[in-house]
C-alpha cells in the first residue's frame, strides 16, 4: 500500500512539473511571437521627460502611461504595420506608424509640442448654453454614427469638447484630453484622442486615436449576447471586405463587387463584375494594394436590411480612391490615411461599430 502511495504522489508530482513546464514553454512562445515597443516621451521644446502621457497602438487593446522619466513599454505586440499614438494634456497628440517583426523589440524616442489649451471649455460651472447642447448632438451624431450600436453608446465627459464653426461653414470639434465612450451595446470604452475633427458638407475629415478596454460583463448569459453582437457588427462591415479582399476569399465571404462610372446603385445590373485581382496587387503575404477607376460598388448579400421605402435589401456601398492608391493589410487596417472616399451603407458605420483589431469573428477563433 505505501508503494502504491509513493507512487500515486510521485505521478502527481510528475504532472505538476509537466503542467508547470507546459505553461512556461507556452508563455515563451507567446513572448517569442510577441514583441515589445519601448521608449521615451519628451518635450520638444525643452527635452524634459513628460509624466503620464498615454502611449498607446491605434484600434487596439494595448497601450500604457509614461513613468516618472518618461519611459513607457508595451508588450505582447504582435508582428505587423502599428500606428504608435502619444498624447498628453497640453500637447498636440502625435501619431507614427512602426513595423514590427516577430518577437522583435523596438524603440522609439517620441518628442511632443506643447499647444494653447483653451480654459474656457473647463470653467465655466453654469449650464451650457442650448447652442454648445446642440452642437453636442451634431458632434455624438457625427461620431458614433447611426447604426443601433449607437444608441448604447455613451459620452462620458462630453464637458471637455469644445465647438466652433468657421466661416466657410464647417463644422469644428476639440477636446483637450482623451474623450471617453462607453459602448454597452459591444462591452467596450473606448479612450479618444481627438486631434482634429471637422465637417464639410457631406464629409468628415478626422484622425482621431482609440484605444479599447474591454467591459464585459461577469455574467455568462450577457458575455454571450455581447459576443454575437461583436459577430454582427463585423460582419459586413469594410473591415471584413478588406480581411476577406487580402486573404482572396471575397466571394466566400459573401462579398460581391461591381465597377461603376458614377457609384449610382441603380446600374448594378449593368456593370462589369470584377474580382480581387482586377483591383488589388499583392504587395507581400500580409498586405495589398488597391488601385482602380471611377467606383467600387460593395454588395454584401447575408446580410439583410430595410431601405426607406421598407423594402428588404442588401447591403450597399460605394468605395472611390482618394489618392493614387489605397494600401490595406490582412487585419483590415487602412494604412493611408485620407485615401478611401466610402459612400452608402458604411458611412453609417462610425465609431459605435469600430472594434479592435485583436477582435476575431467567433467562428475565425
Amino acid at each position: 500500500m505505501q508503494c502504491v502511495g509513493s507512487l500515486r504522489w510521485c505521478m502527481i508530482v510528475v504532472l505538476v512539473s509537466m503542467g508547470i513546464l507546459l505553461s512556461a514553454l507556452f508563455g515563451w512562445a507567446q513572448e517569442r511571437s510577441g514583441g515589445k515597443i519601448s521608449g521615451r516621451v519628451i518635450d520638444d521644446s525643452t527635452n524634459a521627460p513628460i509624466v503620464s502621457a498615454n502611449v498607446f497602438i491605434a484600434n487596439t487593446m494595448l497601450g500604457t502611461s509614461t513613468d516618472t522619466s518618461g519611459h513607457f513599454k508595451i508588450k505582447n505586440v504582435p508582428p505587423g504595420s502599428h500606428e504608435l499614438v502619444a498624447s498628453c494634456i497640453g500637447y498636440a497628440m502625435v501619431s507614427d506608424r512602426i513595423e514590427l517583426l516577430p518577437g522583435a523589440d523596438t524603440t522609439v524616442d517620441i518628442r511632443l509640442r506643447p499647444r494653447f489649451i483653451s480654459l474656457g471649455a473647463v470653467e465655466v460651472t453654469a449650464p451650457r448654453p442650448e447652442a454648445w447642447r446642440a452642437d453636442l448632438e451634431r458632434f455624438t451624431r457625427l461620431l458614433l454614427g447611426t447604426t443601433p450600436e449607437a444608441l448604447q453608446c455613451r459620452i462620458i465627459n462630453p464637458e471637455i469638447l469644445s465647438f466652433s464653426t468657421d466661416v466657410h461653414g464647417n463644422f469644428h470639434a476639440q477636446a483637450d484630453s482623451r474623450l471617453i465612450v462607453d459602448n454597452d451595446a459591444l462591452g467596450y470604452r473606448l479612450s479618444l484622442s481627438l486631434g482634429e475633427f471637422r465637417s464639410e458638407s457631406q464629409w468628415i475629415f478626422t484622425d482621431w486615436k482609440v484605444i479599447f478596454e474591454d467591459l464585459l460583463s461577469s455574467r455568462r448569459v450577457e458575455q454571450t449576447v455581447i459576443e454575437q453582437r461583436r459577430d454582427g457588427v463585423y460582419y459586413g462591415s469594410l473591415r471584413h471586405f478588406l480581411v476577406a479582399l487580402v486573404g482572396g476569399q471575397l466571394a466566400k465571404e459573401g462579398f460581391i463587387m461591381y465597377q461603376s462610372p458614377n457609384g449610382a446603385r441603380q446600374q448594378l445590373d449593368r456593370v462589369l463584375e470584377l474580382n480581387e485581382e482586377d483591383i488589388s496587387k499583392l504587395r507581400d503575404l500580409d498586405r495589398r494594394t488597391l488601385r482602380f477607376t471611377g467606383f467600387l460598388v460593395v454588395e454584401y448579400d447575408r446580410t439583410r436590411i430595410e431601405s426607406f421605402s421598407g423594402r428588404i435589401r442588401a447591403k450597399v456601398s460605394v468605395l472611390s480612391i482618394e489618392k493614387d492608391s489605397v494600401r490595406v493589410d490582412s487585419r483590415g487596417q487602412i494604412l493611408d490615411p485620407f485615401s478611401l472616399g466610402v459612400r452608402g451603407d458604411w458611412t453609417k458605420e462610425k465609431l459605435a461599430s469600430q472594434l479592435p483589431l485583436e477582435f476575431h469573428p467567433i467562428s475565425k477563433r
